[in-house]
């Protein structure tokens, strides 16, 4: 895919997000058409992050870890509600200092077994 266009789609899907916020500050959650539109995003969202290479600023806040937020690179972030599907955990995430906000991608990498404690048994 062109990189220009997957540039365009984030931006897009960033300024769709925009709006979704200020439609739920506004209006009663409970409306179908706003359902539909969080899906949406969400559905492209994960399209972007898994079938397309993201922005440079997307994938050098992966590459950190994720310890500056990806667009004004403050370490003042936030973790909000998980959202989990099979294999795929999505946290939202924002920043208190630009007030942006996103979903980050988690995937299962492997399991480790927890043993009890002689206290536990």
């Amino acid at each position: 895919m062109d990189r220009t266009l997957i540039e365009a789609l984030w931006t897009l899907i960033n300024e769709a997000d925009n709006l979704l916020d200020s439609w739920l500050e506004s209006e009663d959650e409970t409306q179908s058409p706003r359902s539909r539109l969080q899906n949406a995003v969400h559905t492209v969202r994960q399209w972007l992050s898994t079938e397309a290479a993201p922005p440079p600023h997307i994938q050098a806040y992966v590459d950190t870890g994720g310890i500056h937020c990806p667009y004004c690179e403050s370490d003042q972030l936030t973790g909000h509600s998980l959202d989990l599907e099979a294999g795929h955990v999505w946290l939202a995430a924002s920043c208190q200092s630009c007030e942006r906000r996103w979903e980050e991608q988690y995937t299962l990498a492997g399991v480790r077994e927890i043993t009890p404690t002689s206290t536990e048994r």
